[in-house]
């Protein structure tokens, strides 16, 4: 919350609250909407002794304007958050699972990173038709796994898991695309176009 007279994080009673692993600005609201004070008096209070104070919020998401809220490549949420509650959240908003990289990420989504080819598996995997319309079909698949699809410039379009051996396309523009396949530590890439 940016708001002008109103914290970040706002509460009337903090009796109760656990808050931490958050990202933040350096304005809270212990005792209701019109009043702040500054993170380390937060912090005074046994609050928030993880979290991470933003000096620029404008990159932690991919296109905040457009309500886009994956993380950006250099968001500071990457690999920040904790595990404590693996045992319920093990997956993002999108069904990708948790964490992905060397920690878990604060918020709702995983990030995601092509880094590099690795592993490459033995088996063969073909997708067909390629071109395609709104449908893209992957044959050699042994289960449903996590897919993410990038346009040319590597930014990231659409994530989720096969169905069955199907991902559907009917919400992405005609062009050419890259779709990565996550299967444990390996990583498959292929070049796609939409018409």
């Amino acid at each position: 919350n940016a708001h002008s007279w109103r914290g970040c994080i706002a509460v009337s009673d903090i009796s109760g609250l656990k808050s931490d692993y958050n990202l933040l600005q350096d304005k809270m609201s212990a005792s209701g909407d019109g009043s702040s004070i500054g993170l380390d008096q937060w912090r005074s209070m046994g609050l928030d002794m993880h979290s991470i104070l933003l000096t620029d919020p404008t990159n932690v998401f991919l296109d905040f304007d457009a309500k886009d809220f994956q993380l950006s490549e250099n968001s500071p949420a990457i690999d920040t958050g904790t595990d404590l509650v693996e045992v319920v959240v093990m997956d993002d908003l999108l069904g990708l699972r948790r964490p992905s990289g060397e920690g878990y990420d604060i918020g709702a989504y995983e990030r995601e990173v092509i880094s590099s080819i690795r592993n490459r598996p033995k088996e063969h995997i073909y997708l067909y038709p390629n071109p395609c319309a709104d449908q893209l079909y992957i044959r050699g698949l042994k289960s449903d796994i996590r897919f993410q699809i990038f346009d040319l410039q590597l930014k990231s379009i659409l994530r989720g898991r096969t169905n069955g051996s199907i991902i559907n396309l009917s919400n992405l523009s005609q062009g050419s695309y890259v779709l990565q396949l996550a299967d444990g530590s390996t990583g498959r890439y292929f070049l796609f176009m939409k018409y």
